[in-house]
C-alpha cells in the first residue's frame, strides 16, 4: 500500500471516486454531486496536474496497492 498525490493518469479514477463520495456522503465536502457531476474529465486533469505542479499549495493524497485506488 502507498500513499501519494494524485497526478492526472488517475483523473478518471479519482473522478469516479469523488462522485461516488458526494453522491454517498455529501456532508462531508463542501461541494455537492449536483455542482460537481457534469465536470467534464479534461478540467479534472488539468486540476490533478496542477495540484501536482503546485506542491506548496493545495494537493489531494490518494491511497493506493499497486496502481489501484483504495
Amino acid at each position: 500500500m502507498q500513499i501519494r498525490q494524485f497526478v492526472q493518469e488517475d483523473a478518471s479514477e479519482y473522478w469516479e471516486l469523488r462522485l461516488k463520495s458526494l453522491n454517498e456522503c455529501p456532508e462531508s465536502f463542501g461541494a455537492s454531486y449536483e455542482e460537481e457531476k457534469d465536470k467534464l474529465l479534461d478540467s479534472i486533469k488539468q486540476r490533478l496536474k496542477e495540484s501536482f505542479e503546485l506542491t506548496d499549495s493545495a494537493f489531494i493524497l490518494g491511497c493506493f496497492d499497486e496502481d489501484k485506488i483504495l
